[in-house]
């Protein structure tokens, strides 16, 4: 009997034990899941989560792309210059002239003869082929390009296309010009474009010293699709200028660098509107050096000229004098 007593004790005792240990257990595996729970809690207070956002690469600052070298000259020489008190010429008697006073700035009509060449012309109108003084000229109807180099004006003075022009550009690396085609559209601005890459495309640098006049958004589309020229200016005519914020944005929107406007129309509002764009103004055409020192103070960037010239101490003059 004592035996068995003992026993039952000592089974009682061993279960007590059992579920000791097991509570205990359980305890420290709670105390653990809630010393965590409080940790998780205290990080998170800490350490409030963080977006990560790449740091974007710099980019280079843009800066403004640099003013073509032909603007530095305050004149252009207007249809490759006057000659002994002729104007509209185109001749090379009057570029000659014009480079030996000094003007590295010059402009040029182009026309294409009856062959597609490019000749050196203000056009074959009724008017243009009275200043010529060539008599064997028709009007409305331009000569073959070998017949137009053996032309005279006024019996006289050599007439010049684009060949001479190239020889020029080539053989005088200071020398700039402009080139006016007057205002062209569809198959006839194409063809102009194409004729003037096909004569001076050969190297591409010396199309940084032609500025190219368009005369609408649309020939300057045209001149685009032929070749990206990169000096281009905008004629601005009359009805033109009473859109003028409209062709400002234009010509911003389209690295277009200079407008030309007439004596005849141009107003003060439209030059301050002009010069605070920052587009280059070219003015044309004057003959009166008073005239052309007032619009150069009022900022224009360039005067079209057929007599004047500039002397190296700025002293504008006039072969006229």
């Amino acid at each position: 009997m004592k035996k068995q007593t003992r026993a039952i004790v000592f089974f009682f005792i061993i279960g007590v034990l059992a579920l000791v240990t097991v509570s205990c257990s359980g305890n420290q595996t709670k105390g653990i899941e809630v010393w965590n729970d409080a940790e998780s809690t205290v990080s998170e207070e800490r350490l409030p989560e963080i977006t990560m956002t790449p740091t974007p690469i710099p980019t280079p600052m843009s800066t403004p792309a640099p003013t073509p070298a032909m603007f530095e000259h305050k004149l252009v020489a207007h249809a490759l210059g006057g000659i002994d008190g002729y104007t509209y010429l185109n001749s090379k008697e009057g570029c000659e002239d014009s480079y030996s006073k000094g003007m590295r700035f010059i402009e040029t009509d182009l026309f294409l003869s009856a062959d597609g060449a490019l000749i050196c012309s203000h056009g074959f109108k009724k008017a243009d082929v009275e200043r010529m003084g060539i008599a064997e000229l028709t009007v409305g109807t331009p000569p073959e390009s070998a017949v137009w180099d053996k032309m005279r004006f006024f019996e006289t003075y050599s007439t010049a296309d684009g060949d001479d022009i190239l020889y020029y550009l080539e053989t005088y690396p200071e020398l700039y010009f402009e080139f006016d085609m007057r205002s062209l559209k569809g198959e006839d601005a194409y063809r102009m474009a194409r004729a003037v890459v096909d004569k001076f495309g050969k190297d591409s640098e010396i199309f940084q010293r032609i500025l190219i006049q368009v005369y609408s958004i649309e020939m300057y589309e045209i001149f685009k699709e032929v070749y990206d020229f990169p000096v281009i200016q905008f004629y601005l005519t009359e009805s033109y200028c009473k859109e003028i914020d409209t062709y400002i944005d234009f010509c911003k929107s389209h690295d277009i660098v200079s407008v030309a406007v007439s004596d005849s129309y141009v107003t003060d509002e439209i030059l301050d509107k002009l010069r605070n764009s920052g587009i280059k103004i070219l003015v044309h055409t004057i003959d009166d050096v008073q005239k052309a020192e007032d619009y150069l103070e009022k900022g224009v960037t360039v005067i079209c000229t057929n007599h004047l010239y500039m002397e190296a101490d700025g002293t504008i003059r006039s072969k006229l004098d």
